[in-house]
């Protein structure tokens, strides 16, 4: 590679068009995981063996040494990461960036462990729902539940949540609307992933939840 095509290759990598180079497949999530970037949190987009894709408020440099820290259910998972690329993907309210990040020195454990997670979030994937006349449903331990609102909507009461079904997808000032009919598990997880992260998070959570609903209300 000559000089001049490795600074292009540098700006690139700048801007966050360079050209995705893991090999490994990527896993784009069907649920919400909060993510830390070192000092940072930001909503985790996609994963694989390699690397990781994550939407947050913080500019990160390119080539900048990070910690990603991941927690879902009992899992909790430490790894060295490198930033190959940040690009910007809103302006308002806020910015809002997109790296990606290429993971090292991955130990055993560690690479176990993210395999334990691809897994769970596939079965998490895997759920069927069903048309009925009197709308959507799925089964839990043999009992149809039915979904008749269009929305869901999740306001937290100091140590506790209160579960409402509403027809309009405006969020809640401490909590979050996601389309009725999220699996209890999903809800439940929410639940804990909002209580535990900090004021970026909780406003990355619910802005992950308006365009999930949109999705819902495009759908319709």
């Amino acid at each position: 590679m000559t000089g001049r095509q490795v600074t292009m290759t540098k700006l690139l990598r700048r801007l966050g068009l360079a050209k995705e180079r893991r090999s490994e497949p990527r896993l784009k999530l069907t649920v919400m995981v909060v993510v830390g970037i070192s000092r940072h949190q930001g909503n985790l987009l996609d994963i694989s063996k390699k690397g990781a894709s994550v939407q947050s408020f913080s500019a990160l440099k390119p080539d900048e040494r990070v910690l990603f820290t991941l927690r879902f259910r009992n899992l909790k998972i430490e790894l060295s990461g490198i930033v190959r690329g940040c690009r910007v993907v809103a302006i308002n309210p806020r910015p809002t960036y997109i790296s990606r990040l290429q993971f090292a020195d991955v130990s055993e454990s560690a690479r176990e462990s993210l395999h334990e997670f691809m897994r769970m979030i596939e079965e998490v994937g895997r759920r069927t729902w069903k048309r009925t006349k009197d709308g959507y449903s799925r089964r839990v331990t043999g009992t149809p539940r039915a979904i008749i609102a269009v929305y869901t909507q999740l306001v937290k009461r100091d140590s506790s949540w209160e579960e409402i079904l509403v027809f309009d997808p405006e969020q809640p000032e401490d909590g979050v609307t996601l389309p009725s009919g999220t699996p209890t598990a999903e809800i439940a997880h929410f639940c804990e992933m909002y209580d535990a992260a900090d004021a970026d998070g909780r406003t990355l959570l619910r802005q992950q939840a308006e365009t999930l609903c949109n999705v819902n209300g495009d759908a319709h």
